[in-house]
């Protein structure tokens, strides 16, 4: 399971301080399996979801409204999203980098980010998380499928402060890790399986009962470490944290329903891997590397269903209630079959006026959002509290850009998606008057974070009418 052996029935927890990393992967991070009737006792839970796409989206696309070709896989969704149009990015331009990198890092933030290794800030999500507490194993969990991407900013969307990313988890085997883990089947009672499953729990016990050890000396007040590094091991610290909600998980585990049965391991797939003769060439995508390649065997559209389908269950089964999913990093350059551009170079050179194929990749992207969507809305996956989870669950999508082509901050498209009624559906214009973090201050607000969210520099007031 570890890179670290048992030598002894004792552990060593030196030994086991000196690989805290590879202990964590191999943790049981199995979900919460509660009962139907558990759940139905206690209060409905809030949750809380992020949605990133990449290289932006021109207002001429969403300028019809769900008559746009671009915007019909969303059609059937129309009666529970808010579209949200004319918002400017006021805080991007004041960050580091190229507006790709300024406007991704300011996503669920409000903040300019001072460098390209970090965002200004903590991201709505881990706002969330901090103020609402969920006992859930998982903090706020993040998946990304991505090709290109320069810097973290870029890629990353769920950020729990400065310098604190929670980059998203690409490869569905390892996303498949994160929520399930590698525990040991018990097995029947009494059976050789069930004693190799109790003595694999007391040795994870046993590691975290270590690493919460370590993690307390080295942060306490006769810490040899100053501020900033004991400020930076804090990341750590809620990955521990997380840890020992997993663990405990391990004990309150019950039948769940087939909503809450593990599945069978993904393949292991990457969205950035090179393919060859054996890769699926069926997928509508391609990937373009430095070098100015194009791949034409992309895997991504087996790869954004197991991703989508896994952190579904994992808000399904109560392992999280709060998360990111990033559908291509901010200017990333995928290239589709039969297109002798990557898609970034298409943004660059897009006009309303000519149209030159950019429009696929917005349309195919909204695809893979109506994808998650439907998920979401399962009714075969009823909540205790009643409807869906689509219905119980506020979704925030968004981009870095609006027109793509002079990376223009101005006029970008968001949309407030699901949420049990704590935003309006239908088509709200603000003409660019109103500022992104008016936006993340109003579903701050409605989801009981505080009254202000971001650089308070750009908010003017409140978005009326979308709560």
């Amino acid at each position: 399971m570890s890179a670290i052996a048992m030598t002894s029935s004792r552990l060593d927890r030196r030994q086991v301080l000196r690989g805290a990393g590879s202990i964590a992967i191999g943790l049981p991070l199995l979900p919460q399996l509660m009962s139907r009737r558990a759940l139905a006792a206690a209060k409905a839970p809030q949750r809380f979801v992020t949605f990133f796409f990449g290289n932006g989206m021109p207002a001429a696309y969403s300028a019809p409204g769900w008559s746009s070709p671009v915007l019909q896989s969303l059609a059937p969704y129309a009666a529970k999203i808010a579209l949200l149009r004319g918002i400017s990015n006021r805080s991007s331009p004041a960050g580091a980098g190229h507006p790709h990198a300024r406007g991704s890092s300011a996503f669920a933030i409000g903040y300019a980010n001072p460098s390209i290794e970090t965002a200004g800030g903590r991201s709505l999500d881990f706002a969330a998380h901090e103020t609402w507490k969920p006992p859930t194993p998982l903090s706020s969990l993040a998946a990304s499928m991505w090709w290109w991407s320069e810097d973290i900013v870029r890629n990353t969307h769920s950020w729990q402060g400065k310098s604190r990313p929670n980059p998203g988890v690409t490869r569905p085997l390892a996303l498949f890790t994160r929520i399930f883990g590698t525990a040991v089947p018990a097995g029947p009672k009494g059976s050789p399986e069930e004693a190799r499953a109790l003595k694999q729990r007391r040795y994870d016990r046993s590691v975290l009962d270590s690493v919460l050890e370590g993690y307390r000396s080295v942060t306490g007040p006769a810490s040899p470490y100053g501020p900033s590094v004991r400020a930076t091991l804090s990341n750590h610290f809620e990955s521990v944290r997380s840890l020992e909600r997993r663990a405990i998980a391990v004990d309150r585990m019950g039948s769940g329903g087939t909503a809450c049965a593990v599945p069978a391991a993904p393949p292991d797939l990457s969205p950035q891997q090179t393919c060859s003769a054996g890769c699926d060439t069926k997928g509508s995508t391609g990937t373009h590397d430095a070098g100015g390649g194009v791949n034409k065997s992309s895997n991504w559209d087996q790869i954004w269903p197991l991703l989508v389908d896994l952190f579904v269950m994992a808000l399904r089964c109560d392992a999280t209630r709060i998360g990111n999913l990033t559908c291509t990093a901010s200017g990333d350059r995928y290239t589709f079959a039969g297109q002798g551009k990557n898609v970034h170079d298409l943004a660059h050179g897009w006009r309303a006026s000519a149209e030159n194929g950019f429009d696929k990749s917005v349309t195919w992207l909204m695809g893979n959002l109506a994808y998650f969507l439907k998920a979401m809305d399962d009714p075969g996956f009823a909540l205790p509290e009643g409807g869906t989870l689509l219905d119980n669950t506020p979704v925030l999508v968004g981009t870095e850009v609006g027109d793509p082509a002079p990376h223009s901050f101005s006029n970008l498209t968001f949309m407030l998606a699901g949420g049990g009624g704590l935003f309006k559906p239908g088509i709200h214009d603000f003409g660019d008057r109103r500022s992104e973090v008016d936006l993340y201050s109003t579903v701050a607000r409605a989801l009981g974070l505080g009254d202000k969210f971001g650089d308070p520099r750009y908010f003017t007031d409140y978005l009326a009418g979308i709560v």
